[in-house]
């Protein structure tokens, strides 16, 4: 999301009195071993014109990881309350991860062929096992 401010703030205009918008966000990098399962396992395999598109996906969700940043853009945008919790899981499986991400985000134009899709995915299977601690964040915003 390019413009966060717009964003809340139409959320916000969208959202019925009382009610409220939740949403969640995985931890920055250095909290979350996840983003070197897909900032460094897939990169490789990344066309080279989309790696910075790659490497920025690690700085934009992480932003929304700051609750003193996220109070301030949802009050801005005129939620009047917020609260956060933050979740710590394990990913039993890295390769359903990067699927998700691989055919399930816009990352999937990041590649040249499904060939190479199947090799990033058993590449970071293999780079870094099954297993992968994770931390996100929730936040709930009332109207």
């Amino acid at each position: 999301v390019p413009d966060l401010a717009k964003a809340l703030s139409e959320t916000r205009r969208v959202c019925s009195s009382g009610g409220c918008f939740v949403f969640n966000v995985w931890a920055a990098p250095d909290r979350n071993p996840m983003w070197d399962v897909l900032t460094k396992g897939l990169h490789p395999h990344i066309e080279p014109v989309h790696q910075p598109k790659l490497q920025g996906m690690s700085k934009i969700g992480p932003r929304l990881a700051d609750p003193a940043l996220v109070l301030q853009l949802t009050s801005e945008a005129g939620f009047v309350r917020h609260a956060h919790s933050v979740v710590v899981t394990k990913v039993t499986d890295t390769g359903s991860l990067t699927r998700g991400f691989v055919h399930g985000t816009p990352m999937t134009s990041m590649f040249p062929n499904e060939e190479v899709k199947v090799a990033a995915l058993r590449d970071t299977e293999a780079a870094f096992g099954l297993h992968v601690d994770t931390e996100a964040i929730v936040h709930i915003v009332w109207v």
